[in-house]
């Protein structure tokens, strides 16, 4: 069977107001819909900037047009949250994992 090509699903570019993206999960819903959730930094670029988790959803069964980002995980800890991990369960329950940074330490 011949590999089909790679597909770009959705390009995330450093905008006003969003420094960085990074470090996202990519998950197939029930309804047909993506969802990815990735690293959002609002306060800088490195490592230890301010950031959240946002998730963009595709809007309707065509997986091409990703809506806006919505805050999945705000910010916890003394710096920032990232490195989001997505699992769906066998009862259709889906985990989120990410890591609470505190210092670079």
């Amino acid at each position: 069977m011949p590999e089909q090509p790679l597909e770009t699903l959705l390009t995330l570019e450093p905008r006003p107001g969003v420094t960085r993206n990074s470090e996202g999960a990519l998950l197939p819903l029930h309804d047909g819909r993506l969802v990815f959730a990735y690293t959002c930094f609002t306060g800088g670029s490195a490592d230890n900037s301010t950031a959240h988790i946002a998730a963009r959803f595709t809007t309707g069964p065509d997986r091409h047009r990703f809506g806006d980002d919505r805050v999945l995980i705000a910010r916890e800890g003394d710096e920032n949250v990232m490195s989001v991990s997505l699992l769906r369960l066998p009862d259709a329950t889906i985990l989120v994992f990410y890591l609470v940074k505190n210092s670079l330490n």
